[in-house]
């Protein structure tokens, strides 16, 4: 099954936290796990938007237009 993980390229939460914090917490959630949710099929894999914030749907709904629509080609070239 084919799986799409957006990830905001920007920062997110505002979070006050001190910089190395902000380091590491980003290296955990962006690097660990959110690659585990992209393995957890063999068809996964990650999008970083660059230009989008926590909040996806509002700063690239087009991304998550495309992600469903490649997810939907993907389903549909399998089923035959």
């Amino acid at each position: 099954m084919s799986l799409i993980v957006l990830t905001a390229g920007k920062g997110a939460l505002d979070m006050p936290l001190t910089s190395p914090d902000w380091v590491q917490f980003r290296d955990e959630w962006v690097n660990n796990l959110q690659m585990q949710l992209t393995h957890l099929s063999s068809k996964g894999k990650r999008i970083i938007l660059a230009d989008s914030g926590h909040n996806v749907p509002f700063d690239r709904p087009d991304a998550i237009v495309d992600a469903v629509s490649q997810i939907r080609d993907d389903t549909a070239a399998n089923s035959r």
